[in-house]
């Protein structure tokens, strides 16, 4: 089931907005055979120096095989579907960051 809405017209145009002291871009998309559905990516969200240090603490954690859901809080690992690996970190301060930052979009 694909749900349908219209979203605002504010949500649909490409735009650049000053956070914390540097210009966020935000680029729209219009995936391919798709009608209805928002995607967009945000540029510069954080500064080099925050991506190294969110990179070396990822790197630190180490990496896992990323599972597949299949229902019933079940997981498995099917790499003909997802062949990628992941660090999933649960930190309320680095949350709170990204949100700072990507909330005004």
């Amino acid at each position: 089931t694909v749900l349908s809405f219209s979203a605002p017209s504010r949500y649909l145009g490409d735009e650049e907005r000053e956070v914390k002291g540097r210009m966020i871009r935000k680029t729209v998309l219009q995936p391919p055979n798709t009608t209805n559905q928002l995607v967009f990516t945000l540029d510069n969200v954080f500064t080099p120096q925050e991506c190294r240090e969110w990179i070396a603490m990822s790197e630190r954690k180490g990496y896992e095989a990323a599972l597949v859901n299949i229902g019933g809080g079940k997981q498995l690992p099917l790499a003909h579907i997802r062949d990628s690996s992941r660090c999933i970190i649960d930190d309320a301060c680095m949350a709170g960051k990204l949100m700072e930052n990507i909330l005004p979009f």
